[in-house]
């Protein structure tokens, strides 16, 4: 298209700018004009109603004008027939058109930052963060000393906790008009002339809201609106009665005051922490990502840090939410795009190297609905981001995210996260991670060789309830519960992402009472004989933790191939149970007359004729368990239908416990779950009631026969009688039970004796709960040791800010410039800023020594930890602040009554364990029993 084409064709397709009043004005003036000329044509020209209208028009006009049967006029605009080409290219226009108005917008924004973060900390300052009686007295002097003349006026909406007004404010030239309504203690919703402010400490109690209860914008800005309207006037929109939405404007004032606040916060971390470990111990957790003091004695695990993994695919983000005219801004929770994308390149580059394939997948994948993902494009259709990938301490303390983008958790998305962890933990750092299928994540690392250089300091394993779903090869090798150096850490942490704070005193009180109870079971155990030893003795720790080494040796020499070769073999031999009842099932119904019996031996010779080919595919098979005649398939048919009864049956546990964890959960970490999500439960456990059932029947009937014929001698045990559904609901998932026992080929003590295998749980409990005590030690000294390094962190800063030389590299100086500026009564007032925002931060810092202060004396009166432990400048530190705490109250309340008369209110149905579904069972069987038909 030649130039001058191409320059009339963007003149043409051009969208008509922003009109103004005056324009505004003359336009609607020629409109009036037209309507009363329009009017008196009609008055003039009646006859033209009757007249027919002509065949053709000699002209080719854009508009036409009819009239209707009623006599009212009517202008019908007939459509332009603009090509593809041309549609296609006004659409790209009007996307550059936004496109440059939102980049204009937000580089107002940021040029308007860079004046109005100096200004946030001032006044944050002189009013103690908006907390005094005069928080919105007029201080514009402080940063405006022009006349008063030079000043303009204008109306804003004012919008506060407490009330609402429309007020008359001065600005200037001089300054942005944002600085001069911070100066009264607002922030406008807009870079540039902003008509709506809100108050900044409606603003600081909107994000303890939302940070706390989940509250969204939009209801909020409702119920400010609804709070302020009988307290103060009511805001109205222009030429209307009808009052102001103002979600959006609430929208941008709360992105304004989380931009200043995060700076301010990671300008704290920039000064006082040097390192990123330290800086991830001070935004995310000490008790991880401290380190000891240097008096204590370094013990061999104080540099393991745990980590749980998860995905969550019920978040999403829309693709059509925004546009993408912005440049994407990742907050500093989530691992960057680019990140992920490099991870995910480097996998690649390994598998083509090593050559690799990613289809590959181990059982535990397949299992696993996670990694093995049936979601596809039409799951997340419209969506770009389609879950989030979530990693957090054993504290259940949030470390990092990264965004899922149309597609399942895969393997890059918790490798870069670790890889990103790698570089911001010191070189002594070792990492414990869990995962889902930390077990398939491990053997994927080192099969691809992956991260070499962190190959010694990184260790996985599966959280905890997700272990059981795993063969019990993998659970030896990955289940925390049974592998030393995990202590009672589950992995679980971002299943209740809400708890952000596990406090380690009720740590520590869970793992004395795991040990307590490990202890209670070993004692009973020990006074027993044991039959297995030469010369006859009591059984003892020792030979429990034996017991346990010969049974992973066992375990670790099993082949996967014998294992598929017997689910496939119990595959078979249903098969086979199923026809013979079939059989059986058709001899009951055959008649008496010959033709019947002639018709029913015809289609059971076709039953039979299966069943045949059937017997002589198992003979052909062989024995599969070694130690027995291969002969006798009898026996070995027993064993494999009673194997497969055993592993459905545990499934069906694994299920049952999983809709119980909420409830559990409630009761032991004080999860809140409501009237409507426990009876969701108890139908979900109602819907699955059937089938379990069946299970537990189909179980203890094979169980039963096979010992009655093979094993006689154990048919009378306790652990070998019958259960019902009730009793099956209260057997937890590492209940003795669920040992194969007979059912393995091996006869040593762990395998055929209950009572050793009780022992070897008992043992390994106990070696978890001890862990555990160490771990919380650790981690109490990684806390106080912590606490008292930022401590002098923060005093150091406080004291480098007094430094007048501001040609100094350090990196106080280097914030304070960018404040203030790089001449000296710039570095000047940026040092004063900095050193009063340092301030404050000290000043929370103190209290929050103080609270653990009070939890620390608590546990050594208690005796859960011991003085010697903890490090000694804990206690000197301690000793300084509670001599300078003032208390402002003159008595104390007497909180004991009151928490008495509140033990003694009704209970709220948060306590609710496991107990009270036998009480739920026999309700419903009352229900069903009275509606039963007579």
């Amino acid at each position: 298209m030649p130039s001058n084409s191409f320059s009339r064709f963007h003149s043409a397709s051009r969208l008509p700018t922003q009109e103004s009043k005056r324009a505004k004005r003359l336009r609607l003036k020629e409109q009036k004009e037209s309507r009363a000329a329009l009017s008196r044509l009609q008055s003039t020209n009646q006859p033209v109603y009757t007249q027919q209208p002509p065949e053709a028009s000699n002209h080719n006009d854009s508009m036409q004008f009819n009239v209707n049967i009623e006599g009212a006029s009517e202008w019908i605009d007939e459509e332009l027939n603009l090509s593809n080409e041309t549609q296609d290219s006004l659409r790209q226009i009007r996307l550059e058109k936004e496109r440059l108005l939102q980049q204009i917008k937000q580089q107002r924004w940021v040029n308007l930052m860079v004046v109005l973060l100096p200004t946030y900390l001032h006044m944050k300052q002189v009013t103690n963060d908006w907390t005094t009686l005069t928080w919105d007295q007029d201080r514009s002097s402080d940063v405006c000393a022009c006349p008063i003349e030079n000043k303009t006026s204008r109306v804003v909406d004012l919008v506060d906790i407490m009330g609402q007004k429309r007020q008359n404010l001065s600005f200037c030239s001089c300054m942005p008009d944002q600085v001069f309504l911070m100066t009264q203690g607002y922030i406008g919703s807009t870079p540039a002339f902003p008509q709506t402010a809100f108050s900044v400490r409606l603003l600081n109690f909107y994000d303890l809201l939302w940070n706390l209860c989940n509250s969204h914008a939009t209801p909020f800005a409702k119920v400010i609106r609804q709070w302020n309207e009988p307290r103060s006037s009511r805001l109205l929109a222009k030429k209307s009665t009808k009052p102001r939405e103002l979600c959006r404007n609430l929208s941008g004032a709360i992105d304004a005051y989380r931009y200043l606040r995060r700076t301010s916060q990671q300008m704290i971390e920039t000064v006082t922490s040097p390192h990123p470990q330290d800086r991830l111990a001070q935004r995310s957790c000490p008790s991880c990502f401290g380190r000891s003091h240097p008096e204590l004695l370094t013990k061999k695990n104080d540099n393991e840090i745990f980590i749980c993994l998860d995905g969550n695919f019920q978040h999403r983000h829309h693709e059509r939410a925004e546009k993408g005219h912005l440049l994407l801004q990742t907050p500093v929770l989530f691992i960057p795009p680019d990140e992920v994308e490099d991870a995910k390149d480097e996998i690649r580059q390994h598998e083509l190297a090593l050559r690799k394939s990613d289809k590959a997948k181990d059982r535990c994948s397949e299992i696993h609905k996670a990694a093995d993902d049936k979601r596809n494009e039409t799951t997340w259709k419209g969506c770009d981001d389609t879950g989030l990938m979530g990693c957090c301490c054993r504290h259940d303390a949030v470390v990092y995210y990264c965004n899922i983008s149309q597609s399942g958790e895969g393997r890059g998305l918790p490798f870069s996260i670790i890889k990103h962890l790698f570089t911001e933990l010191h070189s002594s750092s070792q990492l414990r991670i869990l995962y889902d299928i930390g077990c398939s994540l491990d053997k994927f690392i080192k099969l691809r060789k992956l991260l070499p250089h962190f190959s010694e300091r990184m260790k996985f394993a599966t959280s905890v309830f997700h272990s059981y779903v795993h063969d019990w090869k993998c659970q030896v090798a990955y289940n925390p519960r049974l592998n030393d150096g995990w202590g009672l850490t589950d992995g679980e942490g971002l299943e209740r992402i809400e708890r952000l704070v596990a406090t380690l005193r009720r740590k520590t009180i869970n793992a004395l009472a795991h040990q307590k109870a490990a202890f209670k079971v070993l004692d009973d155990l020990t006074v027993l004989p044991n039959p297995h030893s030469s010369p006859l003795a009591n059984y003892t720790h020792a030979f429990f933790r034996g017991q346990w080494e010969r049974q992973r040796s066992f375990e670790s020499n099993q082949k996967q191939a014998d294992i598929e070769k017997k689910q496939e073999l119990a595959q078979f031999l249903e098969r086979a149970e199923q026809l013979q009842s079939l059989a059986e099932s058709f001899k009951s119904m055959v008649g008496t007359s010959m033709e019947d019996n002639n018709n029913a031996l015809i289609i059971l010779e076709r039953i039979h004729q299966p069943q045949k080919t059937h017997d002589e595919q198992l003979v052909n098979s062989g024995g599969y368990f070694n130690n027995l005649n291969a002969h006798n398939k009898d026996r070995e048919k027993k064993l494999v239908l009673l194997w497969s009864a055993k592993s459905a049956l545990f499934k069906k546990a694994v299920d049952i416990q999983s809709e119980l964890q909420p409830l559990k959960n409630s009761k032991s970490c004080g999860d809140r779950l409501g009237t409507r999500l426990k009876e969701k439960i108890f139908a979900a456990l109602n819907r699955r009631k059937a089938g379990v059932s069946n299970a537990i029947k189909t179980f203890c009937n094979r169980r039963c026969e096979y010992l009655k014929k093979f094993a006689p001698e154990l048919v009378n045990l306790p652990e070998n009688q019958p259960f019902d559904y009730k009793t099956f609901l209260t057997m937890t998932l590492d209940d003795p039970i669920w040992n194969d026992g007979f059912l393995c080929t091996s006869q040593e003590p762990w395998a055929v004796d209950p009572t050793v295998r009780s022992g070897i749980h008992a043992v390994l409990a106990l070696d978890r709960a001890s862990e555990e005590i160490e771990r919380i030690t650790i981690d109490l000294q990684h806390a106080l040791s912590w606490g008292v390094y930022h401590y002098q962190q923060l005093t150091q800063c406080r004291h480098k800010c007094s430094d007048k030389d501001h040609e100094n590299d350090d990196i106080v100086c280097l914030a304070a410039k960018e404040l203030g500026g790089h001449s000296a009564a710039g570095f000047r007032m940026g040092t004063t800023i900095l050193q009063g925002e340092i301030e404050r931060a000290l000043n929370q810092h103190r209290l929050l020594l103080l609270s653990w202060h009070h939890s620390i004396l608590a546990l050594l009166s208690k005796k859960l930890t011991n003085r010697s432990d903890l490090p000694g400048c804990w206690f000197d530190l301690l000793e300084i602040l509670v001599m300078n705490v003032h208390t402002g109250s003159t008595g104390d309340i007497d909180e004991d009554m009151e928490i008495v008369e509140l033990d003694d209110g009704d209970s709220d149905g948060e306590s609710v364990g496991v107990a009270v579904l036998d009480d739920y069972e026999d309700e419903n069987d009352e229900e069903r029993a009275a509606t039963a038909p007579v």
